[in-house]
């Protein structure tokens, strides 16, 4: 995390966050503020997340990744929508970032484009046997799946594969498998392709709308 004050630093990593963290929060406040006479308007759609958790060393000296584990994926999801919601709703299935945006179109009535979608809106039963992927190989060199109930981690420098049922969390000694773990992993390979694949359509795409 980077240091807000250079000429009184923090004493540790830790304390960087601390600070970070209470200036995450004053610019929440001032977002409420600015909301205060607007939070029971049906048109306002308020989003707070956040990108990712904890992925190096350098963030936690205490952290050394090379596994899955929510502390690195876990992150904060609010969505206040008054217009569309009468009371809290909990969702309970995996969701991830790409969900994002197909939730605020559909909640905004904005008709979309599934070809232009990697994910679906957070309410959709579909997404308890959806594969939502964990792509960390060049953070802490694993990449992942959920699809399920399961938890899947795949080590290709070790090539082991390991599962972890209805907990993102692997340890430092995750259950191996062997009776699935070809299947796991081609699947998993196939997915990370057609990521790629997407995401190079997608920025061809985008070149192509500058150009023109």
């Amino acid at each position: 995390w980077r240091d807000l004050d250079p000429e009184r630093p923090a004493a540790s990593p830790l304390e960087r966050c601390r600070r970070l963290v209470s200036l995450q929060d004053h610019w929440l406040s001032r977002i409420a503020a600015a909301l205060q006479n607007r939070l029971h308007d049906p048109k306002v759609l308020l989003v707070l997340t956040a990108d990712h958790g904890v992925r190096t060393h350098a963030e936690d000296p205490s952290y050394f990744g090379g596994r899955l584990d929510e502390y690195a994926f876990h992150v904060p999801m609010l969505l206040y929508a008054p217009g569309v919601l009468s009371g809290p709703v909990y969702i309970d299935e995996v969701t991830s970032h790409v969900d994002v945006m197909p939730t605020v179109l559909d909640l905004l009535g904005v008709d979309r484009s599934a070809n232009a979608e990697e994910g679906v809106p957070m309410y959709e039963p579909a997404l308890h046997d959806r594969m939502t992927l964990f792509i960390a190989r060049y953070r802490q060199g694993v990449d992942g799946f959920h699809q399920g109930g399961r938890f899947v981690q795949w080590a290709p420098i070790e090539n082991t594969v390991a599962e972890s049922v209805d907990s993102l969390f692997f340890g430092n000694r995750p259950r191996m498998i062997a009776s699935a773990a070809a299947a796991d992993k081609q699947k998993l390979k196939s997915a990370l392709a057609l990521h790629k694949g997407f995401l190079a359509r997608m920025f061809a795409d985008h070149a192509d709308d500058e150009r023109r």
